[in-house]
């Protein structure tokens, strides 16, 4: 097996595990916000795809990094919301931009499923 592959093995393990805690989650996660309060939900999630699409760049030690707010967004959606539309807004927002970016599928897919992970975390 290449490196390359491990890679692609690596990459697919973590999408289905963030898949498995939403599945496991899914009872409690609170979906029925989205459809209480779709303007809320729209206002937020807006900002987490404007936050992911819009870094911030910042010159350090004469390197250029990039900051993304969509985070502090999709804590805001967690908050009021729940899980359910936190993660739904998080992971449409990385996929989004990885298509937008031009990163190849299966590193958007694991861009994907290791947002859901890190939300089902909290």
């Amino acid at each position: 097996m290449t490196s390359l592959q491990r890679v692609h093995l690596y990459c697919a393990s973590v999408f289905i595990a963030g898949c498995i805690s939403i599945v496991a989650l899914a009872p409690h996660a609170h979906f029925q916000f989205i459809l209480e309060q779709p303007l809320s939900f729209a206002v937020v999630g807006t900002g987490v795809i404007l936050g992911e699409m819009l870094p911030i760049k910042i010159s350090r030690r004469g390197t250029e990094e990039q900051l993304t707010l969509s985070a502090s967004f999709a804590i805001a959606l967690l908050v009021i919301g729940g899980l359910g539309p936190a993660i739904i807004a998080q992971t449409v927002a990385s996929i989004v931009q990885d298509v937008h970016s031009g990163k190849p599928f299966w590193r958007a897919r694991f861009n994907g499923g290791h947002r859901e992970g890190v939300l089902a975390d909290v």
